[in-house]
């Protein structure tokens, strides 16, 4: 006669056989191995790991997502699901640059503008680095628009809400294509150090009484036709955008990496709604959806609903919004550029294409996207423009 003591070790040795080799299933490795030709191919998988011409690591059992590019081949895609160790050769086929896909933007010297927002009317607006006043670019010429010093501004055409150096308690707003100008000054205000227009150009929203010790300024809201300051609250943060008219974005920057802190605050409710750390933060076209930016992380917002999704991604890929339906990734390859195009619900990869082929071509920052065109920073201080429609119309 077996004993109940004897059954429950025997059920327990079962359990513990079991989660044993539920355990070394569950975490068993295999050994992937890839062989990407032409030599200097850039390897990456699952977006995360990226290594160059030959990969070699031991990795958990389970689907991953392999993409191997070069500047001037036709980049390559395949998902595996790897269940025993695997040996892959991938050879990838020569592209034809057609021409003008790579252009500069002529007579404006390297790093002589700064602060550059594109427009839905093919040309830049910026801030001149030796006069500071703000001007107005296109691929071969700039005029300016606004001849004082500037330190800030919000553009939502045709109307620039801007501030002007050495001044204290003054906005200034003008329109571009009349070159009228109103200004707003109020005794009660003091150093003012960010500005937003609301999406509709009615209303205006600002940090001042700016306080260095505490580094805590005041925001404050007006009606542009009327001009009569409402303070909100006290925030440290030292950039403000305007989602809609009852929401704002809060950009609060922070020394340390990944501790800048994006937030959304109601101002109706006067609460924040929505809380996270970023390095940078870039708005779709109808500000319906926002992503931020840390050094591996990539989290995508619905302003609307709220809702957050996260999304695993090294920081050396830059990333924008081509329009609301699609976001576009740029990273630094070998004298190019490869640009990827996604669908931002899942993020998931529609396209991509390597630029500068016959040039040396490393991006610094993306100034936006207009047309079919991408407008970026490179590290010599040159606007750069990459013309994407071959990828677009494929999109």
């Amino acid at each position: 006669m077996i004993k109940p003591k004897h059954v429950i070790f025997f059920i327990f040795a079962i359990l513990i056989i079991g989660l044993t080799t539920v355990w070394v299933i569950t975490n068993q490795k295999f050994l992937l191995e890839i062989d990407a030709s032409p030599p200097g191919s850039i390897i990456k998988v699952n977006e995360t790991i990226i290594k160059t011409t030959k990969f070699s690591e031991k990795l958990k059992k389970g689907k991953y997502k392999i993409s191997i590019s070069k500047l001037g081949y036709v980049s390559k895609e395949q998902e595996i699901d790897l269940k025993k160790d695997l040996k892959l050769k991938i050879t990838l086929d020569p592209i034809q640059k057609t021409a003008a896909e790579v252009e500069t933007y002529k007579n404006i010297d390297p790093f002589s503008v700064g602060e550059i927002v594109p427009t839905a009317n093919d040309f830049l607006v910026a801030i001149d680095k030796k006069t500071s006043y703000l001007i107005k670019i296109e691929k071969d010429s700039k005029r300016v628009l606004y001849s004082r010093p500037v330190i800030y501004y919000s553009y939502n055409f045709p109307y620039v809400a801007l501030i002007e150096r050495n001044t204290t308690g003054k906005i200034v707003v003008l329109n571009i294509e009349t070159n009228k100008i109103n200004m707003f000054e109020n005794n009660s205000l003091s150093q003012i150090i960010s500005v937003a227009l609301s999406n509709d150009s009615q209303k205006i929203a600002f940090l001042a009484n700016y306080n260095p010790k505490t580094r805590e300024s005041k925001l404050f809201v007006s009606e542009i036709a009327q001009f009569s300051p409402l303070e909100k609250f006290k925030t440290k943060a030292d950039k403000i955008e305007y989602i809609n008219d009852e929401t704002l974005l809060l950009f609060e920057t922070k020394d340390a990496l990944d501790s800048s802190e994006v937030s959304l605050f109601d101002l109706l409710k006067l609460k924040t709604t929505l809380s996270t750390k970023g390095n940078w933060y870039s708005f779709s076209p109808s500000k319906n959806r926002l992503l931020i930016q840390s050094s591996s992380l990539l989290t995508l917002i619905d302003t609307i609903s709220m809702q957050k999704s996260v999304y695993p991604f090294a920081d050396m890929y830059k990333f924008g919004w081509l329009n609301d339906s699609l976001v576009f990734s740029v990273i630094n390859l070998e004298k190019g550029v490869e640009v990827t195009i996604y669908k931002p619900d899942t993020l998931t990869k529609v396209n991509s294409r390597v630029y500068g082929i016959e040039k040396d071509l490393v991006i610094r920052s993306i100034i936006g996207a207009f047309a079919k065109n991408l407008v970026l920073l490179d590290s010599l201080g040159n606007i750069i423009q990459l013309d994407i429609s071959s990828i677009t119309l494929e999109s």
